[in-house]
């Protein structure tokens, strides 16, 4: 029978799981991340942007893998007499050992020099086979034909990285465009890619691979606690509200959902601008405008209304 000492160390705990693993923006603002945390071992997000997140989610998995034991040994230490000798008899501790053993083999596994276990690296492996399978034809736009002369995926890293490190892409992330407090959740659209990065998970998306399109199917307006002031009023153009678009990537061939995100309204034009594939509206979504757009649209409707006013030719003018 847990007592109530048990139930507040247990639930101390899971806070502190929850705040490591998705950390609140006090943690964010503090910069107290994992991210951070191991930012030696992980290396330059800037410089090396796919060695970076393969790292990043394998450090997400290990440190997951290691909660569950971290709370059997957290237990065993701070919880009472009866509780410690019933967790380290169980059935608990016994899958928690197991789970920090699997993480770690399949670190070595991924990382054995050549991380060819990874699943993005294998998502990669299979792109470039895609690819090299594909006739060449004579409208293959350029980026097709260079990745056609890539033959391994470390080549194709390589050119994801330069095309990440240009300036002229479309980045959303925490903080800028994407509503989750995950720090590693990315959604970067180069003139040849889709990337998008979250938790565990590093998903790589080739334009010119099969026939994909981009469609805009659900529409919601949040609040967004980055317009509002210290006291809780709204602030800045959206008035502490913010209309947010599911975009879905679909590949038409097989109908398959190829990537789901959610980003402001405002960036659909940037973003359309990056895809190389078209970017419709669903039918029956609204998109709303925001408050400056409504007062911009209203106010050259009353501008187009009134009569041109012109002075007289003697009047002196003076430049402004």
């Amino acid at each position: 029978m847990l007592s109530g000492t048990d139930v507040v160390l247990t639930m101390s705990y899971a806070l502190f799981a929850f705040g490591l693993i998705v950390p609140p923006d006090v943690l964010l603002a503090s910069g107290l991340t994992l991210e951070n945390l191991f930012h030696r071992w992980l290396g330059s997000e800037e410089i090396s942007f796919v060695t970076y997140h393969l790292r990043r989610t394998i450090m997400v998995r290990l440190v997951a893998g290691f909660l569950p034991l971290g709370y059997f040994l957290f237990m065993m230490f701070f919880a009472s007499t009866s509780l410690a000798t019933y967790l380290l008899g169980g059935i608990g501790l016994s899958l928690s050992l197991a789970l920090v053993i699997f993480t770690h083999v399949c670190t070595v596994w991924y990382a054995r020099g050549t991380w060819e276990g990874h699943p993005t690296v294998r998502n990669l492996c299979e792109i470039v086979k895609r690819v090299q399978e594909t006739p060449p034809t004579e409208g293959d736009p350029p980026e097709l034909e260079l990745l056609r002369s890539l033959s391994s995926w470390q080549s194709v890293a390589s050119h994801i990285d330069a095309e990440c490190r240009r300036l002229e892409k479309f980045t959303a992330y925490s903080g800028r465009g994407l509503i989750s407090s995950w720090p590693g959740r990315r959604f970067l659209v180069t003139n040849s890619w889709i990337l998008f990065s979250h938790a565990s998970t590093f998903k790589p998306i080739f334009q010119f691979m099969g026939r994909l399109c981009a469609m805009v199917v659900d529409s919601q307006t949040l609040l967004d606690t980055q317009t509002t002031t210290m006291s809780g009023h709204p602030a800045g153009e959206n008035l502490g509200t913010q209309t947010m678009a599911t975009v879905r990537i679909v590949d038409s061939e097989n109908g398959l959902c190829q990537l789901s995100v959610v980003i402001p309204v405002g960036d659909l034009e940037e973003l359309r601008t990056y895809l190389q594939f078209p970017l419709i509206v669903a039918q029956g979504v609204v998109l709303e405008p925001t408050i400056v757009q409504q007062f911009l649209t209203a106010f050259l409707r009353l501008v187009a209304e009134n009569p041109t006013v012109r002075p007289p030719a003697d009047m002196v003018r003076i430049l402004c």
